[in-house]
């Protein structure tokens, strides 16, 4: 079978079990399912929504958080400018690209990544790789960032997935 919302409705309980799918999770995917079945054109709307609009049609759902709409804004939305300010890899690389005493909150995180506008999220990916695979590949990666260099095409293969 296809993954559609409708068929999201239709696994019991027992099938999710089996999948390893807690209850919590069950919820999210069921009021996600059921928001995209009783809204003609949710797709549509998602692809034409501002961030903030994304946010305020997703938010209310259970298990949807933050981090959640920044990743599917990122990796499926292919927004190009959104930092997802409650990521501990993306926090902790952060700490060290900038030599932090501690781990920078959402406030301190989005003003250092001011300069890193409009390309957020390819910054980001460089974040975690450096967080990743250590100093050598943030060197490498920041210097492309900070010249210019091949943005467009790593903000679109990160954002795009």
């Amino acid at each position: 079978n296809k993954i559609t919302p409708a068929n999201m409705l239709a696994v019991t309980d027992d099938q999710w079990k089996v999948c390893g799918v807690s209850g919590g999770k069950r919820r999210a995917i069921r009021a996600a399912a059921e928001l995209f079945v009783g809204t003609r054109g949710m797709n549509r709307k998602l692809l034409t929504a501002t961030d903030d609009e994304v946010r305020d049609l997703l938010l209310p759902l259970p298990g949807i958080g933050p981090w959640t709409l920044d990743m599917l804004m990122m990796f499926s939305l292919g927004r190009p400018d959104v930092l997802p300010v409650g990521d501990m890899g993306i926090r902790a690389g952060v700490k060290d690209l900038f030599k932090l005493k501690a781990l920078p909150d959402a406030a301190k995180l989005t003003k250092l990544a001011k300069v890193w506008q409009p390309f957020l999220d390819a910054s980001a990916g460089w974040i975690a790789i450096h967080y990743g695979e250590g100093q050598h590949a943030v060197e490498s990666a920041w210097a492309e960032v900070v010249s210019g260099r091949n943005l467009p095409a790593v903000g679109h293969v990160l954002s795009v997935g």
